[in-house]
């Protein structure tokens, strides 16, 4: 039983860091493939990929929080995505017909 348990961490783990790989690779080739026609921009190499997609995971750690949401793992279900949807529904719910008619006018530019 303790064999089938350390061989099952075992290939967690390899299977992990074989799609880690995998996915590092799909990223630098999409990179590879529309930046520098795109932008004019570098070619990067599969450890600038991994190093620029930590440093892209660490930013939404740091601006989204670690309990709000954000992040690379997070997304928007933490609290403070809550809590502005709830202060703008509030918002919506008090506003009277004329101006909310206003409001999507004043938007329609945007999407």
């Amino acid at each position: 039983m303790k064999k089938n348990i350390g061989l099952w961490i075992l290939v967690g783990i390899v299977g992990g860091a074989v799609l880690g790989g995998l996915y590092i690779y799909a990223l630098m080739s999409l990179w590879n493939w529309l930046i520098p026609l795109i932008f004019n921009g570098p070619v990067i190499t599969f450890w600038q990929t991994a190093g620029l997609l930590l440093l892209v995971c660490m930013f939404g750690w740091v601006a989204f929080g670690k309990g709000g949401g954000g992040g690379c793992w997070g997304g928007c279900r933490g609290g403070r995505h809550r809590y502005w949807k709830s202060k703008w529904n509030d918002k919506w719910a008090n506003m009277s017909e004329e101006e909310k008619q206003k409001w999507k006018d004043s938007m329609h530019c945007c999407w």
